[in-house]
């Protein structure tokens, strides 16, 4: 049997989006805790942030969630 050299199959496994688990193996990566692939990826990058970057970010995240239950409290009852 002859196998691609590693580098490849990296490359090919994020071309795909999928582990080198699954890619080798056929086994399905684990579930992301996020489903929606383009926030997990930001999400992944935003933990190589600093400290204080991280937190500006969380405090616009709590902002931005605030501000959809004051509106959700907001609305009329029945809608």
């Amino acid at each position: 049997m002859h196998a691609p050299p590693l580098e490849k199959l990296i490359q090919l496994a994020d071309i795909f989006d999928v582990s080198l688990d699954y890619l080798v193996m056929g086994q399905p990566m684990e579930e992301s805790p996020i489903r929606n692939e383009v926030l997990f990826k930001r999400f992944k990058l935003l933990e190589t942030f600093d400290d204080q970057d991280k937190d500006t970010v969380i405090r616009v995240i709590d902002a931005i969630i605030a501000q959809r239950q004051v509106e959700h409290a907001m609305r009329p009852l029945g809608q």
